[in-house]
């Protein structure tokens, strides 16, 4: 997996196409105390989300998701844990420890 550091704080993310947030083999992201919403657009066949991980390492804390068609997608290996983010859909289900 790539070197990739990503750590926004105190971000608003909304309304994007498809996808909040778009991660794709990238490891060491940190996410906190952000608000993720509105993302409902979406392209034939597929869902939309606030957070879309495709083997990625991502640790979000103190998340507000509203309003996302899901709100943390991943495809692939993912390490993913959320802390403090309520109780989001994922997909798959069982997506989050």
């Amino acid at each position: 997996m790539p070197l990739f550091i990503l750590t926004p704080t105190r971000a608003l993310i909304e309304n994007n196409y498809q996808y909040g947030m778009r991660l794709n083999g990238a490891a060491n992201v940190s996410v906190s105390d952000t608000t993720i919403r509105n993302h409902t657009e979406k392209n034939i066949g597929t869902t939309a989300a606030g957070v879309y991980a495709e083997n990625t390492s991502v640790s979000l804390s103190d998340i507000t998701f509203s309003g996302n068609e899901i709100d943390v997608k991943g495809v692939g290996s993912n390490t993913i844990s959320c802390t403090n983010c309520g109780s989001p859909t994922t997909d798959p289900a069982d997506l989050l420890p």
